[in-house]
């Protein structure tokens, strides 16, 4: 890991930690500004930024960063949600609040400097001080401690870094945490196992060697090393599909194609290697191609796949504790549902289920304790659209410590990008239109995503043309009461093909949700979503539009029905077997007499 491998150099040029002189401090920052640059490649130092009106930045002055860099620190004092840092927090532009809450006090002036210098004090182990108290001086033993000066971006200019935190692994080698910049407010907390927070700016596009004089180059090892990478501000969806985790350069035989890596375990050079591959639970090269991609796609820091969409879900939970609460649309993934209402319960989490197209029922559903809203922009199966910036105000006004996570599966990021509009985490089930095959991210089946999301953009834009002509064919059915469709042709009502559970892949399926997909949602609650015991789901696959229609006209006949049936087109695609008919419940049996699936 190249930050251990510059703490180790700072270790070895230090000699003596704990410096009192200014005069031996200075000489000592500056040295490992040229270690630094040794090390890392790069130099970095705070300076007045060129940004207008910017005031104090951090400049790259010589070396270079590729894209996915760790640039800088985050300084600060660490705080738990509920400790005090009112006075602390006054005229502070330098407090950072982690995913968690979790509060970073970056300020190295007034009381926020005192406050960490006594913690500096206070937590030490024989000869090592736990922290380093150097960022608060102009000349930081650790160069890297200046993110919090780090300006991320306006109006006129996108990010050049985003934020990632990270924990501390446990087996972080003991004698380089002082010249870490960071520190817990109450002394009882490192004490009780938890882990040390850290947060670093990461570089989110390439930077170009600096030389002196400030004239921009790049050396012929610089651009060999970084060939095909590609800035990911620059490039349209459909070539960051296909690019993005695929450069040859990273792997040994320049694969055009990332290959599949099948290996449990890596080989390490030394028992303190941290290499960024050791174990392939905790890091894969073909997860990582992938995950990589996803990130870019969508616009986001960062991206974790898992082998199914409900354990993405539990991952999620882990960010919440006993007794906090969850705004959870009512139309939406029978799963989720289920996972809430009878799972999440056991964990004392408590859901309140909501129509988020009436924000004032959502407002009122909002608590102090809300700490998770969970929707879906098009929702599950009655494709009520929601408004996802309306939804996102709200929570911010009125329960700002609450993470957002939109279910994105039905639109992906051809249609929409939640976190555009201020949604915290976007999930997606991939063995939908996002991979259009039906896997789960093993190494082999994160190979198979991969290949295709690239083709992601020209599949939306055939199961949307297809799905409309499918939805006006059946509005003009005279069998077909109604059909709902959630886009700009406001009438649509679908039927047929596979029955199956499931969308967004090659072939087209249906589903009868009351039965099938939302067969834990109790019937008093279905009722009040519209969705009834003749309620259908079509996903409208990549076939040719008059053969669905066609097949869809020739089953609705077949149909032993004594009143017309409602049909609905939800999505537009899934994974199915061949077309045929099943016979339909009759309209006036309760769904609680038939047997679930």
């Amino acid at each position: 890991m190249a930050l251990i491998n510059f703490l180790s150099a700072i270790a070895n040029s230090t000699k003596d930690s704990s410096i009192s002189s200014l005069v031996c401090l200075q000489s000592s920052a500056e040295n490992n500004l040229d270690l630094m640059h040794k090390v890392l490649g790069f130099k970095i130092q705070r300076q007045l930024s060129s940004i207008p009106n910017g005031g104090t930045g951090v400049i790259v002055t010589a070396g270079f960063i590729p894209a996915g860099t760790v640039t800088s620190l985050y300084p600060g004092l660490l705080y738990q949600p509920h400790e005090p840092i009112f006075f602390q927090s006054l005229g502070n532009p330098f407090i950072f609040r982690c995913i968690d809450g979790l509060l970073i006090d970056g300020n190295d002036k007034g009381i926020s400097r005192l406050l960490y210098k006594s913690c500096h004090g206070r937590d030490r182990l024989g000869p090592f001080s736990l922290c380093d108290a150097s960022w608060l001086t102009n000349w930081p033993i650790n160069p890297l401690a200046v993110g919090q000066y780090v300006n991320n971006h306006n109006k006129d200019f996108p990010a050049n870094v985003a934020y990632q935190e990270f924990d501390l692994p446990f087996n972080f080698p003991f004698h380089l945490r002082q010249y870490l910049p960071n520190n817990f407010y109450s002394a009882n907390v490192g004490d009780a196992g938890q882990q040390q927070r850290y947060t670093a700016n990461v570089a989110r596009r390439l930077s170009i060697n600096i030389e002196g004089g400030g004239k921009e180059s790049m050396t012929a090892q610089n651009k060999e090393e970084f060939a095909g990478r590609l800035d990911d501000n620059s490039y349209e969806l459909e070539t960051l599909a296909c690019h993005v985790g695929q450069n040859p350069q990273q792997h040994h035989s320049r694969d055009i194609v990332a290959p599949i890596s099948l290996s449990t375990t890596f080989a390490l050079d030394e028992p303190q290697d941290h290499s960024r591959y050791r174990y392939t639970r905790v890091g894969n090269p073909t997860r990582n191609s992938l995950q990589e991609c996803l990130a870019a796609i969508e616009g986001a820091k960062h991206a974790f796949v898992f082998s199914s969409g409900m354990a993405a879900t539990l991952n999620i939970m882990f960010l919440l504790r006993a007794h906090d609460h969850v705004v959870c649309g009512a139309d939406g993934y029978g799963g989720t549902y289920r996972f809430f209402a009878q799972c999440a319960t056991r964990m004392a989490i408590e859901t309140t289920f909501v129509d988020f197209a009436d924000l004032e029922v959502f407002r009122k559903a909002l608590r102090p304790n809300t700490k998770l809203v969970w929707l879906e922009p098009v929702s599950n199966p009655s494709t009520t659209v929601v408004d996802v910036g309306a939804v996102v105000q709200m929570t911010r006004n009125h329960a700002p410590h609450a993470l957002i996570v939109a279910d994105n599966t039905f639109l992906t990021p051809c249609l929409q990008k939640p976190l555009e509009y201020g949604v915290d985490i976007v999930l997606y089930s991939l063995t939908k239109y996002m991979n259009g095959m039906g896997s789960v991210p093993s190494p082999f089946d994160c190979f198979l995503v991969n290949r295709g999301l690239r083709t992601l953009p020209l599949r939306m834009l055939r199961h949307g043309d297809s799905a409309l002509q499918v939805a006006q064919a059946l509005e003009k059915n005279p069998r077909v009461s109604r059909v709902l469709y959630p886009g700009q042709w406001q009438e649509s009502n679908l039927r047929i093909f596979t029955l199956a559970i499931s969308l967004g892949g090659h072939e087209s399926l249906a589903a009868m949700p009351c039965y099938m997909t939302h067969a834990s949602v109790p019937t008093d609650e279905l009722l009040a979503l519209g969705i009834t015991d003749n309620f259908v789901r079509l996903s409208v696959g990549l076939e040719n539009p008059r053969d669905l229609i066609d097949d869809l006209e020739q089953a609705i006949l077949k149909a032993e029905c004594d009143e017309p049936r409602e049909i609905m087109g939800i999505a537009v695609g899934g994974v199915s077997s061949p077309v045929r008919v099943w016979p339909a419940p009759p309209a006036c049996v309760s769904k609680d007499k038939h047997q679930r699936i």
